[in-house]
């Protein structure tokens, strides 16, 4: 019994501890499972890992030949895993052609030679044919006797690398062109800052040829200097805007003149880093005194006497100066609504088209007088002086035009004109009338003896008819010589002129309103006497020169009408205005009106009695003047002397 309870507990010990060998198997197998559950997460990792880093990594048996290619490899190739299985032959075809000296003989020995190994190269992708850029880095594991028996390594896909870099170097090397081609100048600074990081000036780095050309520094010179020093002003040039550029990263922008060269520069600065900033910068002191000029130009033509109009090729008006403005009655706004021809009369027009446009044209300049219109329909003579702007190809930009009314001019050229007839027909008349007096007393003398001693009634007749004809030549004879001479031997004293007015109107009342009347032709004159003081003059050179006024109105309305007499002081004178609606006069009637035997009544009078009138008013110390146009009526105006003692 004995002996087989103790083969009993024999057994179960065994038994106990083949449990325990069964649970520290079942142990070790956990421990296993987990191992390999662990391998597998961190190999699962590490292809998750490379693919993301674009790195493969290899095994390349020296003693086999044979290579491990891990998952990554195999894409970075292009090739199936499955079907293909990787030899040192095959990564021969893979290499683009250009780089296969990485596999020589040479290259290989070295690699063995060396623990160590990293090279790079291109790789062609045997699926899509990509080139890639590749990063290879090697490992050789030798044996116990040091002898060279596996190349570990691992190959990193590095074509985005080598693109960006590539990138980056062309876009260094447009920058560098750029930076070295630019018109403008180019310089980059650092600010350097004291002990109290208080900006105190700044240092240049680097500088352009343009630079140099502009401020005629060598770069070589200035750079790594201070610009204190570079520019030789006790204070850095532009300091505080520099500071804050470089400070804030806030770009600035400013125009300046710099004393020291005496130029004007356009600056740009920015900053391409911390405590740094750059300047790009022009000479802007042509501009400068351009802009200069053009203000001094617009001012003189601004402030110009003479009316200045600049129009482009088409005739449209790009600038009128105030003188313009002011001539034309029409601002610079509404001259650019108008054209140039909007400014003549048609015979202004033609001679614009037929003789300055072609002028101009070839390059030639054109002055001359023109006819032109203003705002309210005014017609009046400028001088015009015209010229172009061409284009170095020859285009024509821009024609200008420099002009002023000659209105008054023409207006003393005529008074000088009628003043130099006035002279001849004087000096001719004296001639003439001393003549003509010496043969009328040669033949009134004698017809006055024979009508005292005949006796013979049919003789008598004749003679007195003699008489009256020399003694109407006399008065012709007279009349003409006061007409011109303005001297009618009658010494002048004070009249009342609306007293003479007055007198006059009612002795040539038969001629202005009887004689009409009997034609059945209305004429009405209204009269409007103000009350001014006595004038200088004689009642008979009065009374004759409203009698002719009375009678050229009366002629001028054989349809009727209204005369309108009316007298007022005017400054240091009294004014006559005498009005009429009649048929008026042209131009050139109007400007000779006061010459001697000037008519245009050709049945009836001599053409003296607005020569006259002019005579004799100018030698008593007054003037006259005519309006008058076509349809319009006349209107003379008679200034007379007011009599001083």
């Amino acid at each position: 019994m004995k002996d087989e309870d103790k083969t009993r507990e024999q057994l179960l010990e065994e038994l106990n501890g083949l449990r325990q060998r069964v649970d520290k198997l079942e142990e070790v197998e956990n421990e296993r499972r987990q191992i390999e559950e662990e391998l597998k997460a961190n190999e699962h990792r590490l292809v998750n890992s490379q693919r993301a880093a674009k790195v493969g990594n290899y095994d390349w048996d020296l003693l086999t030949n044979k290579v491990i290619w891990s998952d990554e490899m195999y894409r970075f190739f292009g090739v199936d895993k499955e079907t293909n299985a990787p030899t040192v032959e095959d990564f021969a075809s893979f290499i683009h052609p250009d780089d296969l000296h990485v596999l020589s003989q040479e290259n290989f020995e070295r690699a063995k030679s060396e623990r160590y190994h990293e090279m790079e190269y291109r790789i062609i992708d045997q699926t899509t044919r990509e080139v890639k850029s590749v990063h290879l880095w090697g490992e050789v594991v030798t044996d116990s006797e040091g002898t060279p028996i596996h190349i570990l390594g691992t190959l990193q896909d590095i074509t985005e690398s080598k693109q960006a870099e590539k990138a980056l170097q062309e876009s260094e090397e447009r920058f560098r062109s750029l930076f070295q081609a630019m018109n403008e100048g180019v310089c980059l600074h650092e600010v350097v800052y004291d002990d109290s990081n208080v900006a105190i000036d700044y240092r240049i780095l680097n500088a352009n040829p343009q630079y140099e050309k502009m401020l005629g520094l060598s770069r070589d010179g200035v750079l790594g200097k201070l610009a204190s020093e570079v520019y030789g002003s006790d204070e850095p040039p532009y300091l505080d805007i520099y500071t804050e550029v470089a400070r804030t990263g806030n770009p600035a922008r400013f125009e300046t003149y710099f004393p020291p060269l005496d130029k004007y520069f356009s600056i740009s600065a920015f900053s391409p880093g911390e405590g740094r900033f750059a300047t790009v910068f022009e000479d802007i002191t042509e501009r400068k005194q351009a802009e200069e000029a053009l203000r001094l130009f617009k001012t003189v033509v601004d402030t110009s006497q003479e009316a200045i109009a600049i129009t482009d090729s088409n005739g449209a008006f790009v600038y009128i100066n105030p003188a313009h403005e002011k001539l034309f009655g029409r601002s610079l706004e509404e001259a650019c609504t108008l054209n140039y021809r909007d400014y003549y009369p048609p015979e202004s027009i033609e001679i614009l088209n037929n003789e300055v446009a072609p002028a101009l044209s070839r390059g030639v300049t054109w002055e001359g007088e023109l006819e032109a219109i203003d705002a309210t329909g005014r017609c009046f003579p400028l001088w015009e002086h015209a010229d172009t702007v061409f284009e170095a190809e020859g285009k024509m930009l821009y024609s200008f035009g420099i002009m002023h009314d000659i209105t008054d001019r023409k207006r003393m050229e005529q008074t000088l004109i009628r003043s130099e007839r006035h002279h001849v027909a004087s000096e001719l008349s004296a001639g003439m009338c001393h003549n003509l007096n010496n043969i009328l007393s040669g033949i009134s003398g004698p017809a006055l003896m024979l009508q005292r001693v005949t006796r013979d009634s049919e003789s008598l007749h004749d003679i007195e008819a003699i008489i009256s004809s020399s003694k109407r030549a006399a008065d012709l004879v007279h009349q003409l010589s006061v007409s011109v001479r303005g001297q009618s031997g009658e010494k002048s004293y004070s009249i009342n002129l609306n007293e003479a007015i007055e007198q006059t109107l009612q002795l040539t009342q038969t001629r202005w309103e009887s004689q009409p009347a009997a034609q059945e032709i209305d004429i009405d004159i209204l009269v409007e006497l103000g009350e001014v003081p006595s004038i200088r003059g004689t009642e008979p050179g009065i009374q004759e020169m409203i009698a002719n006024l009375i009678f050229n109105a009366v002629d001028a309305m054989p349809k009727g009408g209204e005369i309108r007499v009316q007298t007022q002081i005017e400054d240091d004178f009294i004014r006559l205005s005498f009005r009429d609606t009649g048929i008026g006069m042209d131009e050139e009637t109007r400007r000779r009106v006061f010459e001697p035997f000037f008519t245009k009544k050709m049945d009836i009078g001599a053409g003296l009695g607005l020569s006259t009138l002019h005579g004799i008013l100018t030698h008593w110390g007054g003037k006259v003047e005519v309006e008058s146009a076509p349809g319009k009526g006349t209107t003379f105006t008679l200034y007379f002397p007011v009599w001083a003692e």
